[in-house]
């Protein structure tokens, strides 16, 4: 059988047909990758439109996404944590396997919380470890800088954050990795779970590459640590006071040892990357309000629990305004009312996406008052960047403590010189905060 010419012609093309569809779908999930990355570091401007868009609706509604964007609202999606569930949508995202995934299940969610709780505040006070890691830390980090250009995201924020998170959770510091490696490899994961790249990004590599070599790392160190004899000290590890509580809920040694590194892992990925961008987006902020030097003076030297409360007052109100994450994201396993109750109220079909604008609900004149106005010494319950309900971040007293060790530290030894609406913006690697240059004086 003789094929003709016109028969096989088109089967020709398919192959270039199919390079320039594949090369063309790489482009626009880069493409938007970039975009979502530049939304998620964009507070200012989501809160521009969010404010403007609040004028016209209570919620603010994209097709098959919602958002709220009144207090009230907002808090009432985080609180019904088994109807706006986080772990659906993130389950698949967990590289090296999932952690707190079934905080969506009411009864294990407070199971785990309680036993992470009992390693966080050992006999219920805060873990004295934390403070004199995060102090000796950031001291160190301080002694090593010299006036001038200083980077304090990567080379300080995250530096500090990384070392002294590892130190608290009671994980060795890798050896066969360089520390910027480390670094880089926690915020390609922490990337991962806010705006997982395309396959054909070198993030996305990059990202399992480093997911498969941590997931190694924490197994060895846990397999490792012996189950102490006697019950440790209140200034243990996270790793050890975790080792001697035993297994919970009917758990075997080996999964409870693997639901160890799991939560190990998770909140040593989002810690060390929340405490950086803070930090960074706090600074920026005070800058950018005129009210760093003001800080700085505060906090030199702070040791006091009053200058102390002081100092983390200013650092969560510049967060007020510039949030780590200014919205959270949420899915919709069955169909439920959003804002039930108002005259907003409106039904939310089975597999919607909603976005919890927490920036939204700190500037409702209903939760905080005068919003606009920058005010250090508010009641601390009207911030929501931490969350709320039953979601509320496990790591938030890690996260302040360093924040404000990492504050007390630089002030105690320098001066920013920026200043004003020119301050230097912050440089991201995807979601993290990768660069931001300012000038160092030191005191007299």
């Amino acid at each position: 059988m003789i094929v003709e010419p016109s028969e096989w012609a088109p089967r020709q093309a398919s192959g270039p047909i199919l390079f320039v569809l594949a090369l063309t779908g790489c482009i626009l999930g880069r493409v938007g990758y970039w975009l979502s990355c530049k939304a998620l570091s964009a507070p200012s401007t989501a809160l521009w439109v969010l404010r403007r868009w609040r004028r016209i609706a209570a919620i603010l509604r994209l097709g098959n996404a919602h958002f709220p964007l009144l207090a009230a609202d907002i808090d009432d999606v985080l609180t019904r944590s088994t109807q706006f569930t986080l772990a659906d949508r993130n389950a698949e995202l967990m590289l090296g396997g999932p952690f707190l995934l079934s905080l969506d299940w009411k009864h294990r969610h407070e199971q785990e919380r309680q036993w992470l709780a009992r390693a966080f505040v050992p006999g219920g006070a805060p873990n004295p470890l934390l403070e004199r890691k995060a102090r000796e830390t950031a001291e160190t980090a301080v002694a090593q800088m010299t006036a001038g250009r200083t980077d304090l995201a990567e080379a300080y924020a995250e530096e500090v954050a990384y070392k002294t998170v590892l130190a608290y959770l009671g994980i060795e510091l890798p050896e066969n990795t360089t520390l910027r490696q480390g670094q880089h490899d926690l915020r390609r994961m922490a990337s991962y779970i806010f705006v997982p790249p395309p396959v054909c990004h070198p993030h996305w590599m990059a990202t399992h590459r480093a997911a498969a070599y941590w997931t190694q790392h924490l197994t060895a160190e846990i397999a490792g640590e012996e189950v102490p004899a006697d019950s440790p000290a209140v200034d243990a590890t996270i790793l050890e006071h975790l080792k001697a509580q035993g297994p919970f809920g009917g758990l075997s040694s080996a999964r409870y040892e693997d639901w160890i590194r799991a939560n190990l892992h998770g909140l040593l990925v989002t810690g060390v990357g929340t405490i950086a961008r803070s930090f960074c987006h706090a600074i920026y902020e005070l800058g950018r309000q005129g009210r760093l030097a003001e800080f700085q003076d505060l906090a030199a030297g702070a040791k006091g629990a009053a200058r102390r409360k002081q100092v983390l007052g200013y650092l969560l109100e510049a967060l007020r305004f510039r949030p780590m994450l200014w919205m959270l994201p949420r899915e919709v396993p069955h169909p439920t009312v959003l804002a039930p109750g108002t005259a907003h109220a409106c039904n939310v079909p089975a597999g919607a996406f909603v976005g919890v604008p927490l920036i939204a609900a700190m500037f409702d004149e209903n939760l905080v008052t005068d919003p606009d106005i920058f005010d250090p010494t508010r009641d601390p319950k009207v911030y929501r960047m931490f969350g709320f309900g039953p979601h509320r971040c496990l790591g938030e007293q890690l996260a302040e403590l360093v924040l404000l060790e990492l504050s007390v530290a630089l002030s105690t030894r320098f001066r920013i010189r920026e200043a004003g609406r020119n301050f230097p913006a912050i440089r991201y690697d995807a979601t993290a905060a990768d660069r931001l240059y300012v000038t160092l004086e030191p005191l007299a």
